[in-house]
């Protein structure tokens, strides 16, 4: 397990599984009844290395099932979907079957959305100048609403361009460690990676300087700068039991 560890440096992946035959452990809490599966647990701990098996892998007749294969892994995050299927031939051990998350490419989002930042004010103006009277005679509220939002939709369309954030490609951090490993005593412990080495974040501030920087990473940045400014529209309208009129003023 250490020989294994030692090759983070090397490898951004480790996967170790296979029948480990601890049954006294109880993965639910990470503690064991002998000293042979307590050391198991501690060299997990000291490597920074997650099981993640819970469920019984070994069920006979009249025995208590037990926990015995194991999957061990440095981040619980490229393992997915792990089934426990019916053992093979003779055997009384289950099946494991699970995805292992290699390596990700980086790929292009698809999401395009409308540049207002960029869009012709002064043709949508000109597109959106109707006589509001003629188009919406002899038409009901609803009528008149879908009249009025398809020449709206259609200007829009006509004269905003579209386009992709600048951060287009989804950033999938593939850590080394992962940020939040469990200690020896069952606690949560925040990680960080300084220089190739492992420390822990004891005190408030190192705890928050943790978490700023993690989050802080997946954030969009907008320019918020230079935004459009369009005047106060005039909408009055007048209702009765036939007919409804509105005005749209775009200036």
């Amino acid at each position: 397990m250490n020989k294994a560890s030692n090759l983070g440096h090397k490898y951004t992946h480790i996967l170790i599984n296979g029948d480990f035959n601890f049954p006294d452990i109880d993965w639910e809490n990470w503690n064991a009844k002998n000293e042979i599966s307590t050391e198991l647990i501690e060299c997990l701990n000291e490597n920074f290395l997650q099981q993640i098996v819970v469920n019984p892998t070994r069920i006979r007749i009249k025995q208590e099932p037990s926990i015995l294969d194991l999957i061990i892994v440095n981040d619980v995050n490229n393992i997915a979907n792990i089934e426990y299927l019916d053992p093979l031939g003779a055997s009384d051990h289950c099946v494991l079957k699970f995805d292992y998350m290699c390596y990700f490419k980086y790929t292009e989002c698809a999401i395009e959305r409308l540049n207002y930042y960029n869009a012709d004010y002064d043709a949508m103006r000109h597109d959106l100048n109707i006589d509001c009277e003629k188009e919406l005679e002899h038409k009901n509220t609803n009528d008149m609403l879908k009249a009025f939002m398809d020449k709206l939709n259609q200007a829009v369309s006509k004269h905003v361009p579209k386009s992709r954030p600048k951060n287009s490609k989804v950033i999938i951090h593939l850590a080394k460690r992962p940020l939040v490993v469990k200690s020896k005593s069952g606690e949560l412990e925040l990680h960080r990676t300084e220089n190739n080495t492992v420390k822990v974040a004891s005190s408030d501030s190192d705890k928050a300087e943790v978490l700023a920087d993690f989050f802080s990473s997946v954030f969009t940045y907008e320019n918020d700068k230079n935004m459009p400014v369009m005047d106060h529209a005039d909408h009055s309208q007048q209702s009765s039991d036939r007919e409804v009129s509105i005005r749209v003023q775009i200036t």
